[in-house]
């Protein structure tokens, strides 16, 4: 039992960079830009431009990406940028 609790507790460590458990991935001025889980604090501005990108990812954009880490983050960011 306390081995699996143990495992738990790294996983949710894991899980929690900065004290976030989600980030989203929007559109402002443009651009893609990454937020934290409050969707107001930047956590990365990128040089993606949203008109570059397809149709149903731009419209996703706009109402926000939820993903829940930073390898969801930066594979999207490598499968997007130029």
């Amino acid at each position: 039992q306390r081995v699996r609790d143990e495992a738990k507790q790294e996983a949710k460590a894991k899980t929690q960079v900065d004290g976030e458990t989600c980030y989203y991935i929007k559109e402002k001025d443009g651009y893609v830009i990454v937020y934290k889980g409050d969707q107001k604090t930047v956590y990365e501005y990128t040089s993606i431009l949203v008109e570059t990108l397809p149709d149903e990812i731009e419209e996703l954009l706009k109402k926000g990406i939820k993903v829940d880490s930073l390898s969801q983050i930066y594979g999207f960011l490598e499968n997007y940028s130029s």
